[in-house]
């Protein structure tokens, strides 16, 4: 909103018509004139005046600063305040060397982070369960999480093809692999009861100081601030990398959930008030919330069995069911397997099992299915990403921390098991372009900007990405020299991208 504000020559002109109008003796316009001097110096006063209400007004309906807080505080909204970066780094050095709780190690930039417990260096040995080469880079699979980092050097031996054995420097490439290069080219994948050996401690660390300048990539190194005996002085980064360091909520996301808590008055754990909590949660950006039979799907059972008097275990590849979901099972010919509203106990991502009786022949036979809702009566599925993260998709520890915050709200009738708080499942999208008319690098630069933004404000859960949609976006760019894209060809996507009840449409690469 905003006023019609005369320039002060406009307003002295006003007032020296007035002034003829009421006193035509006068003569407001003579350059010796008293009055003449009165009228300049009200007309910009009256000027500042206008300015000032002017400011009043935009700070009520777009405040910031000091008026944002206190206006949010209405609403018993505070700002987000900054956070500290937490994670793990991997000490090598002399085996039973100690590194004490609170020792400080520096980065390159000078930021301090001091562990958060005491750690001892181990002689470990890691079970290598495959290792396979692609060129001169081999990739090794441990048998269970190995909690290296990048830059350290690990022993591999007992490979039957010898030139796998030896001491690499690593490549951290997952929480259960890492690579390494080597010069010959043995037979892929290794054979042999093969192992990987280094001293080391993964230790946890906090930042000393608050703000997103303190997150660290995987595989940073951090130099000791003071010497240890039998510890290397140089730590790294794990691959979860140092993470979750944020700086006070700015002005404009602080505004966006003022404005939000202005538009939708939460009550009775809603949606608006469950979207609300979660991003009381600093970083969090978008949210969405899925309640009581909003969505139903099913899935068709590669098999169904009995184990024990009481319980089923149907098998399906990848069901995607949660521990504690209600099932209805139809299709079974022996009939105590088919079951209505049903809770399952989830075995692993393939299998899950629920109460039958009797005791029918196993396995089952038919055509069985299970159907339900994604979320059942009585429960709530809530799903984030944070956008200005590295990753938009959270962490297990930032999907706890969402969760805990929801827990504060809810009913006291509602079983905490029923809040269920997951990321959403990335749909990749990669496009390809076969033409592109004028290809050049300015017009390739605003085609990724385009898209960048499409899928940042147009992506939603549970909902597709439309061709139709993509591809007007991507006609109407225009470069930064002003451009238009007068022609393209995309050889993908070119139908509409599927996108399932829990999964969110990203953008993976655009190839011209």
């Amino acid at each position: 909103m905003s006023l019609s504000i005369p320039s002060s020559q406009q307003i002295f002109e006003r007032i020296n018509t007035d002034i003829i109008n009421e006193l035509n003796e006068l003569d407001p316009y003579l350059r010796t004139s008293f009055i003449r001097a009165i009228n300049a110096a009200d007309s910009k006063a009256f000027y500042e005046l206008y300015q000032t209400v002017q400011q009043m007004i935009d700070l009520y309906y777009n405040p910031t600063g000091e008026y944002l807080d206190k206006f949010a505080a209405e609403y018993g909204l505070t700002r987000n305040p900054a956070t500290l970066a937490t994670g793990n780094i991997v000490f090598t050095g002399t085996a039973t060397s100690v590194i004490p709780v609170s020792t400080q190690v520096t980065s390159d930039d000078g930021n301090i982070y001091q562990t958060t417990a005491a750690g001892t260096i181990t002689a470990t040995t890691l079970t290598i369960s495959s290792l396979t080469r692609s060129g001169s880079t081999v990739t090794a699979t441990t048998s269970g999480s190995h909690g290296l980092a990048s830059s350290l050097s690990v022993v591999i031996s007992g490979a039957n093809e010898t030139e796998y054995n030896g001491t690499y420097a690593i490549n951290v490439t997952g929480l259960t692999t890492f690579t390494y290069s080597i010069t010959t080219t043995p037979a892929t994948p290794a054979t042999g009861t093969i192992q990987g050996d280094i001293d080391y401690a993964n230790v946890a660390v906090t930042s000393t100081e608050y703000g997103a300048s303190q997150n660290k990539d995987a595989g940073a190194s951090l130099g000791l601030a003071s010497p240890i005996s039998g510890v290397n002085a140089t730590a790294y980064v794990d691959f979860s990398e140092i993470a979750g360091g944020s700086d006070v909520e700015s002005d404009d996301d602080f505004n966006t959930r003022y404005i939000f808590r202005r538009q939708n008055l939460p009550a009775n754990f809603n949606k608006t008030d469950i979207i609300q909590q979660a991003k009381l949660i600093n970083g969090v950006t978008r949210v969405w919330v899925q309640g009581a039979g909003e969505f139903d799907s099913s899935i068709t059972a590669t098999g169904v069995t009995r184990n024990g008097d009481y319980m089923a275990v149907f098998n399906k590849t990848a069901h995607g069911l949660y521990n504690g979901q209600a099932v209805t099972v139809t299709g079974a010919n022996e009939a105590e397997y088919n079951v209505v509203q049903k809770k399952i106990l989830k075995i692993d991502a393939d299998n899950f099992g629920y109460l039958v009786s009797g005791t029918p022949s196993t396995p089952a036979t038919g055509t069985i299915a299970a159907s339900f809702p994604v979320a059942a009566l009585g429960q709530v599925r809530v799903f984030f990403v944070r956008d200005n993260d590295t990753s938009i998709f959270p962490s297990a520890g930032e999907i706890t921390d969402v969760y805990n915050k929801i827990l504060e709200i809810k009913p006291s009738t509602m079983s905490a098991s029923d809040v269920i708080v997951d990321a959403p499942t990335a749909v990749t999208v990669n496009f390809t372009f076969s033409a592109i008319t004028p290809n050049t690098a300015a017009m390739q630069t605003a085609i990724k900007s385009a898209l960048t933004d499409y899928f940042n404000s147009s992506a939603n859960l549970a909902t597709d990405m439309r061709a139709i949609d993509y591809n007007s976006v991507i006609n109407s760019v225009v470069d930064s020299g002003g451009n238009q894209l007068k022609s393209f060809a995309l050889t993908s996507p070119t139908v509409d991208v599927s996108v399932g009840i829990s999964e969110l449409a990203v953008l993976g690469t655009v190839t011209f």
